[in-house]
């Protein structure tokens, strides 16, 4: 995604040798990946030994990141559907856990080898491995298979309340690790401002909707996350401000400097010209 950034700012910058050049860079990442990290056996993307060039025979979540961009195609969706969704794996109540159930190593109390760690990756649900798997699911849903939109605002919604003590709106917290059952965080951390992770920019693009552009349209595209109302407002936007409001009742609503430009009776995928 760096590499193909920036691509785009040479080429917006009158810079075509260099925008080459981050595109070949670009390229041979992706074909990289897909030839020595995709386990077909598996099906999975995993981990490379540098010096052997041997693959991992373990799972984790990283394994999902490959979503996250043009790396992962329609033949790679096996990752998601046999493995992220699968409750054996890595779907349990509280997901996602950096490790599946299925690893030998798993623990949810945050040990190993007998003793509880301050930075467990063995099973252990990170809201920075969250954000990433959040975006990574609802890309694939935009991009490869639309039937994962459901699966997509699922796991949003579950990343988002597993940020509040007892499910209570007004006790926010954001943890360093949760148990992936239970949902308690790792308070014997004392570190209640874990923020190597992207909350409100989940909300903005998957729950809103907003699809941030290249050029003048106004694309949005929300996940179908069953809550009854939202109202973004004042959000500033290639210059405009921006007001996007839903409610059950009144729809779904786009305003521009004030403006209403829209308003449907269901959430759905919009892309309007600015005004």
């Amino acid at each position: 995604r760096l590499q193909r950034a920036l691509e785009e700012m040479a080429r917006l910058l009158g810079k075509p040798d260099e925008a080459d050049g981050w595109a070949r860079k670009a390229d041979s990442t992706r074909d990289a990946v897909r030839k020595f990290m995709w386990d077909p056996e598996q099906r999975f993307f995993v981990d490379v030994d540098p010096k052997t060039g041997a693959r991992s025979p373990y799972r984790a979540a990283t394994g999902l990141y490959p979503f996250l961009c043009d790396i992962a195609t329609r033949e790679h969706l096996p990752a998601i559907t046999e493995h992220l969704l699968n409750p054996q794996e890595f779907w349990t109540t509280w997901p996602v856990p950096t490790s599946p159930l299925s690893d030998p190593f798993f623990n949810a109390d945050a040990e190993w080898r007998g003793y509880r760690h301050s930075c467990p990756w063995n099973g252990r649900v990170w809201p920075m491995a969250n954000s990433h798997v959040c975006d990574a699911l609802a890309n694939a849903a935009r991009t490869l298979e639309p039937s994962l939109a459901p699966a997509a605002a699922d796991l949003l919604l579950r990343a988002l309340h597993l940020l509040f003590h007892d499910g209570d709106p007004v006790r926010p917290n954001c943890y360093e690790h949760y148990n992936p059952f239970t949902g308690a965080p790792s308070a014997y951390r004392g570190v209640d401002d874990y923020m190597h992770s992207w909350v409100v920019d989940l909300i903005v693009r998957h729950l809103v909707g907003l699809q941030p552009s290249s050029n003048e349209q106004l694309v949005l595209d929300p996940l179908p996350v069953p809550v009854e109302r939202f109202a973004m407002y004042d959000l500033r936007y290639r210059g405009r401000r921006l007001d996007v409001l839903w409610s059950e009742r009144e729809g779904y609503a786009v305003f521009v400097d004030g403006a209403e430009i829209t308003r449907q009776p269901e959430r759905c995928r919009l892309e309007l010209t600015l005004p």
